[in-house]
């Protein structure tokens, strides 16, 4: 008798860990590969149909996955950008629907903004964006110290905008934390 009461309890929670571990990551998986393949389908989309089909994906609940489309959506929107060079209202469209979708502290997530906010800036040269990256970028910085990414665009940006002193600043703290970087050993030198 509880024999059986033990096997049938296994037998739930091993039907659970299929539908919470395999099923439902699948289909948010399935879902999002869905949605990007209307991008590249033989009939154009409009923007408010990719918002929504990709919004359907972001609702979608499954305890595995969030992250991960979080990070592919940002990095695919950004590479779509790159490519198909949109009018401001449309890229501004796609990154104001993505921002907010994902603002956890998980710096791939973050990043993801980051670069978002970046592209903007150099491409339509609004302040407001410039401001909105180094945010995240510094935001990223503060999470994960050792991780390059927001220091060295951070850099790049400081460079682009042509402000030397916070140049100067990330060049001194990106050899800080990695001293052997020759490179940031030549621009300390040559600044």
């Amino acid at each position: 008798m509880i024999r059986n009461m033990v096997c049938a309890v296994l037998i739930v929670l091993c039907l659970l860990a299929i539908y919470f571990g395999s099923y439902l990551p699948y289909n948010k998986a399935r879902r999002y590969i869905a949605a990007v393949g209307l991008l590249g389908g033989a009939r154009r989309i409009t923007l408010p149909e990719f918002q929504s089909e990709l919004g359907a994906v972001f609702a979608y609940y499954s305890p595995v996955g969030q992250q991960e489309v979080a990070r592919f959506s940002g990095n695919t929107v950004l590479d779509l950008m790159n490519r198909a060079r949109f009018p401001e209202e449309v890229s501004r469209s796609l990154v104001d629907f993505l921002t907010p979708l994902m603002t956890g502290n998980d710096v791939r997530e973050l990043l993801a903004v980051a670069y978002l906010y970046e592209y903007e800036w150099r491409t339509y040269h609004r302040e407001g964006d410039f401001r909105k990256a180094e945010a995240y970028y510094q935001r990223i910085h503060a999470i994960a110290p050792r991780m390059p990414h927001g220091l060295y665009s951070l850099l790049g940006m400081y460079e682009a905008q042509g402000d030397e002193g916070k140049a100067r600043e990330m060049t001194l703290a990106i050899l800080g934390l990695w001293p052997k970087d020759e490179r940031m050993r030549f621009l300390l030198e040559n600044r």
